[in-house]
């Protein structure tokens, strides 16, 4: 019984990765800079506050 919700959770997780990966694929080049805009942003403003 407690291999069947390690399946399903395996195959979020497969499901997750793909999809991220198909995303940064897409998405390399211009966006990683405003990824990384964005992060130090929301680092800057979790700091600050």
């Amino acid at each position: 019984m407690m291999q069947q919700p390690n399946q399903g959770l395996n195959r979020k997780l497969a499901h997750h990765t793909t999809i991220l990966s198909i995303v940064l694929r897409t998405y390399t080049g211009q966006s990683i800079r405003t990824v990384l805009f964005s992060v130090n942003l929301y680092f800057t403003l979790h700091l600050t506050v």
